[in-house]
């Protein structure tokens, strides 16, 4: 009579910890087609496996515009990529542009250039003009400019920014 033969087999499967990230961190990104999710991502995956890693472009917060400019291997937007044998990062790179939202006070008492609601490349200065309307002065800047006290000025776009140009 055969007695019962008990056999364990072991496997070892190779993996690598991926990351898959945003500069800025936090924006979307996919792994595999599946749904966009704010990064980083992390995974183990086969040594060897393929998988598609991907972004969207442009992506927006409230004042804010991202334009995708490159992933860290120079893959396109959407690519494949083969798992290595060690930790890797994958990193999308984005450009950042600011909103611009200028105003003057009181209503019909001048004018700013540039007008309203521009958007700017991340660490710009931007030229600021105050002119009055007739009948005003100009008085004084409201925001984050470089000189509060003069028409002509700079606003250097760190993040969205309001000013308000004040007449009396």
């Amino acid at each position: 009579m055969n007695s019962p033969v008990s056999e364990t087999a072991n496997f070892t499967l190779n993996s690598a910890a991926v990351t898959v990230t945003t500069s800025p961190s936090g924006l979307l990104v996919s792994v595999d087609h599946g749904a966009p999710q704010a990064a980083p991502i992390n995974a183990s995956w086969v040594i060897g496996s393929q998988h598609t890693i991907a972004t969207s472009s442009p992506q927006t917060a409230p004042g804010t515009i991202y334009t995708f400019s490159k992933w860290s291997d120079n893959g396109a937007i959407s690519h494949t990529v083969n798992t290595p044998g060690s930790p890797v990062t994958y990193t999308a790179t984005f450009s950042t542009q600011y909103q611009l939202t200028t105003a003057v006070s009181p209503t019909g008492s001048g004018t700013v250039t540039p007008g309203s609601g521009g958007y700017y490349a991340a660490g710009i200065k931007v030229n600021l003009k105050a002119m009055p309307s007739a009948g005003y002065s100009f008085k004084s800047w409201t925001g984050n400019v470089a000189s509060a006290s003069s028409a002509s000025t700079t606003i250097t776009m760190s993040a969205p920014e309001i000013v308000t140009a004040n007449f009396t």
